[in-house]
Formats: C-alpha cells, sequence, structure tokens
C-alpha cells in the first residue's frame, strides 16, 4: 500500500512541477511568488543586476539614507531571499557614499577575477549639479575595497549609465555623456572612459585617445547620449545610444552605435569606414526612439533594445551585422528592427524599453515597464515566440507604479528584471525561460533513488545517472508544493553518481518530493521522512 501511495504522490508531483514551469511564468521558487522586495533605505532604485556562481542575484542600485543622501546599495539573493554571507556586516547587502551628496544609477558588472564593480555620477561641487563618473570596487563577496572618480573636462557635467570589462586583460569601459559646457546644456556629447584592471595599477589607460577619457562629436543632432557599452572578444569596445534634436518642432531622433580600437580611435571596419553608425530606422518619422541597453551575440551580431514613440510608446529591438549593418534577417520586414506593443485591456500602453539579454538559445529577452514590470521573448529571428508567456509577452503588477531598468539570465535560462516601485523600493522578479528552439522538448527524465527511505536518522544518499554535465538544483518540496529547501545548486558531471545529504533537524515528520532541475533533464521521486 505504502509503494502504490508513493507512485501516486510522484505522478502528482511530476505533473504539478511540469506544469509550474512554462516559459515567461514567474519562477515560484524565488521568494516563493517570484518576487522580492528590498525593505531597506527611506527610498531605493536598482539599476543593475547580474548573475554570479551557482545562480546567485547580485544587485546594485542608490539607496536614500537620512542624513547623506542618495548611496550606492549592492545586496546579494539566494533564489529570493537575501543571502546574509553578503556584505562587511552579514546583512546581505551593503552601502557606501562618497564625496558628493548624491550617487545615482549605479550599475553593475562582474571583473574576470570576480570582483563586482559598480558604476554612477555623483553631484559635487559648483556649479549646483554638476556630475562626475564615479565607480566602487568589490570583493565577491560584497566587501568594499576602493572608490574613484574622474571628471572628464573642466567645464563639463559627466553622467556616468554602464560599465563592461574586456574578459581577457580586464581592462574596462566607464561610458555616459556629458554636457560639454555646463551649466549650459545645449551640447551634448557621448563619454567613453577607458580604465586599466582594478588594483595598484588602477587608472585610465594613457594609451586610450592619450588620456585615457574621450568625447565623441558626432553630426547632425545637437544631442548624443551613450546608454550601453559592450567589450568584445578581440577588445574592442562597443558605445551605443541615440542622437536628438528637439524637442521643438519635433523631435528627430537616431539609433547611434559607435565602435572604438583599444587606443580610442574609431574602427574602420565598422560603419562602412567611419566607425560608427546612425539609423533613424523610419524615414520621416518625428517621434522619438531611444536606446537604453545592448548585447553581443556570440555570432558577433549586436542587439539594441529601448523604445519607439508612435501613436504609443512600444519596445524598440535592433541588430545590427558585426559591420554595422541593419540585419534583415531580424524581424518580420527585413529592416533589421521590431516593435514590440503590450496591449492591457485592449488598449495599447506606455512601453518602455530598458534592457535586453541572449538566452542560450538565441532568444533575445527584452526588459521594460508600463507601469508595471514587462518582459518580452523574441525567436532568434525577431519574431515574437509563441511559446512564451501570452503572443511571447508577459506583464507582473509588482505593486506600484513598476520600473524595469536591468535584466540578467542564469545558466537555467531563468530572466531577473531588476528596478524599482514608484522610484521608492528596489523590487526583482524572476522568470522561467525558453527551452531548446530546435526541439522544444520537455526536460528529459532522469530516474533517481534515495536510500534509506523512509528516513529515519534525517540522513540520506541519492544515485543517478546524467547523460551530460549539466547546471542543476536538488529541491525539497513539501506536500503542498512549496519548496522546503535548496539541497544542492551546482554543476553536476556526466555518468552514475551518488551523492548524501543530511536534512536539516527541524524539518517536520512527513512526505516529501525530491527533484533535480536543469535545462534539460528533470527527476522527481517522494521519500518519508520519520
Amino acid at each position: 500500500m505504502k509503494k502504490i501511495l508513493l507512485l501516486a504522490i510522484t505522478a502528482l508531483y511530476i505533473g504539478g512541477i511540469a506544469n509550474a514551469q512554462l516559459p515567461g511564468e514567474l519562477d515560484l521558487l524565488f521568494g516563493g511568488t517570484g518576487k522580492y522586495y528590498f525593505p531597506y533605505g527611506d527610498s531605493s532604485i536598482s539599476n543593475g543586476v547580474v548573475i554570479q556562481g551557482n545562480n546567485k542575484v547580485v544587485f546594485s542600485g542608490a539607496m536614500l539614507n537620512p542624513g547623506s543622501g542618495y548611496d550606492v546599495v549592492v545586496g546579494r539573493l539566494i533564489d529570493g531571499v537575501l543571502d546574509f554571507s553578503f556584505g562587511p556586516t552579514g546583512a546581505g547587502y551593503c552601502y557606501d557614499s562618497y564625496i558628493g551628496t548624491d550617487e545615482h544609477e549605479a550599475v553593475v558588472a562582474i571583473a574576470p577575477d570576480g570582483r563586482l564593480v559598480t558604476s554612477s555620477w555623483d553631484q559635487v561641487g559648483t556649479p549646483t549639479g554638476h556630475a562626475i563618473f564615479e565607480f566602487k570596487s568589490f570583493t565577491d563577496n560584497g566587501i568594499l575595497e576602493g572608490t574613484g572618480n574622474i571628471d572628464l573636462g573642466v567645464n563639463s557635467s559627466d553622467i556616468a549609465q554602464d560599465l563592461a570589462f574586456n574578459q581577457t586583460d580586464a581592462h574596462w569601459a566607464q561610458v555616459g555623456f556629458s554636457y560639454i559646457n555646463y551649466p549650459d546644456t545645449n551640447q551634448v556629447v557621448m563619454s567613453v572612459v577607458y580604465w586599466r584592471p582594478i588594483g595598484p595599477g588602477l587608472g585610465p589607460e594613457t594609451g586610450f585617445d592619450g588620456d585615457g577619457r574621450k568625447w565623441i562629436f558626432l553630426q547632425p543632432y545637437k544631442y548624443y547620449y551613450a546608454t550601453a557599452t559592450v567589450i568584445q572578444p578581440d577588445g574592442k569596445i562597443l558605445v551605443a545610444g541615440y542622437g536628438l534634436q528637439g524637442p521643438s518642432p519635433a523631435y528627430n531622433s537616431a539609433v547611434v552605435v559607435v565602435r572604438l580600437n583599444t587606443d580610442g580611435s574609431f574602427d574602420s571596419s565598422f560603419g562602412g569606414g567611419a566607425g560608427w553608425v546612425q539609423y533613424d530606422l523610419v524615414p520621416g518619422f518625428t517621434g522619438l526612439k531611444t536606446i537604453h541597453d545592448m548585447a553581443l551575440q556570440p555570432d558577433g551580431k549586436i542587439v539594441l533594445a529601448g523604445s519607439i514613440d508612435n501613436t504609443t510608446r512600444d519596445f524598440l529591438v535592433v541588430r545590427l551585422e558585426p559591420d554595422g549593418d541593419l540585419d534583415p534577417a531580424f524581424g518580420s520586414a527585413g529592416v533589421g528592427m521590431v516593435s514590440i506593443d503590450f496591449i492591457v485591456q485592449g488598449e495599447s500602453t506606455e512601453d518602455n524599453g530598458r534592457a535586453v539579454g541572449i538566452g542560450k538559445w538565441g532568444h533575445v529577452y527584452v526588459g521594460g515597464y508600463n507601469g508595471d514590470f514587462e518582459l518580452a521573448c523574441l525567436e532568434p529571428n525577431g519574431l515574437l515566440s509563441t511559446s512564451f508567456g501570452i503572443n511571447g509577452k508577459t506583464t507582473t503588477n509588482m505593486g506600484g507604479d513598476d520600473h524595469v531598468h536591468a535584466l540578467a539570465i542564469d545558466s537555467l535560462e531563468r530572466i531577473v528584471l531588476a528596478g524599482d516601485i514608484s522610484i521608492s523600493a528596489i523590487c526583482l522578479a524572476r522568470y522561467n525561460g525558453q527551452i531548446s528552439v530546435a526541439t522544444r522538448e520537455l526536460a528529459t527524465p532522469v530516474a533517481l533513488q534515495v536510500y534509506p527511505n523512509p528516513l529515519v536518522q534525517r540522513e540520506f544518499c541519492l544515485e543517478m545517472e546524467l547523460p551530460e554535465d549539466q547546471e542543476a538544483q536538488l529541491r525539497l518540496i513539501n506536500m503542498e508544493g512549496q519548496l522546503v529547501s535548496v539541497l544542492d545548486d551546482t554543476r553536476w558531471p556526466a555518468g552514475a553518481q551518488r551523492r548524501c545529504y543530511r536534512l536539516p533537524i527541524y524539518l517536520p515528520s512527513g512526505i516529501y518530493a525530491l527533484q533535480l532541475k536543469s535545462l534539460r533533464y528533470t527527476g522527481v521521486v517522494t521519500m518519508i521522512v520519520e
């Protein structure tokens, strides 16, 4: 009788778990609801998110502290719960104020040696509102190591927006835009600082344009904003953003991408020899087009994400060939771009595209907001993926006027969006991502064997065989379908293996499901804890 009961419960668990893992749905293993809310500071905003080993989520942003203004904050989550091994006080987060009264738009990147580095901008000195580029470096466990800043010009006000690392030599780029005759705001140019590796020799790389910093002057627009950067495997620096002329009589704007060599010169193999491209995308169209993020595909193609104002504001996604030409294979119109309109209750919404990432199988994930979190998934050809969410899109109400500013994808193809509620509280959400483009197959079942079963001493061993190496989690789930514990979250080698575990002593007696989950394989076995 006990064996029949176990088989019946196993079948129920397998069905329930399969149904709960649909692409585009919130991942309920992330904090129990798929959502996380940062409870500290009078006000907080997240502008960055990255994934560390074992799929730990690190977010960055700014937090308002009474008396000190907005400070840079970084925190780490394990499945939607603060990781108390992170930070100097074991709080799961840390913050630091530097020089000025307000630090803004702190994004985060992982250096090749595992350090966490944030880029932000700070208001300092005179005239009022004068800003400089700023950065902070932390150990991989959130201990502050150092801070630094740079002023790009005597009369400039410099707004940092993004950073990226060369994964080979650890040089890194910090980009943004500068009002070059501040407080006059009538000329805005793209700004780049190229830094030597974090460490004793840190400083601007003088081999880059003479002093490690560069203003990029382009034509014909009056204002040029750099909002994203990526360093290619060959070391060349991609800088993306937009140019505009406006607002009177109407916004005239273009998507802009620049590629620089490591000496700061324009790359002549890009943009027909100019080293930069700009596209108005819709000739004669005077609506505003903006770019806020960029991702590099393994084949060297460049994906840009932002917004386009038509009758309403929609997500804008553009893909370029490695030489800067628009990719005609992207999207249905053969023009290298797509716009995405989220329609709620039959009405178009003001959709602000803010972040982009490339999945394992070439899917393009685009995050943004319309008062709620929004996430879209495109197939590699640029068409909305009908197997993701509802017709390729999903929307999540986080509890207020919600904004998305950053996106990251973990090794299990789960998408993390980071942002804020009403510019007052950091919040994140994690979604189940896509499966293989080629087959759309369900995960292949793997047989799990547990002994002893029932458990008397709260100790057991697991035996199984995997056809190939996989990043996988071993999860303990109770009869209500709730996650009780993640027992293992590592890379599992191919072949037969045996691992032993001890369950928490406080775990109530009862029947539990032990689930192995990876991108390609899944297994479930029930066990009785006495």
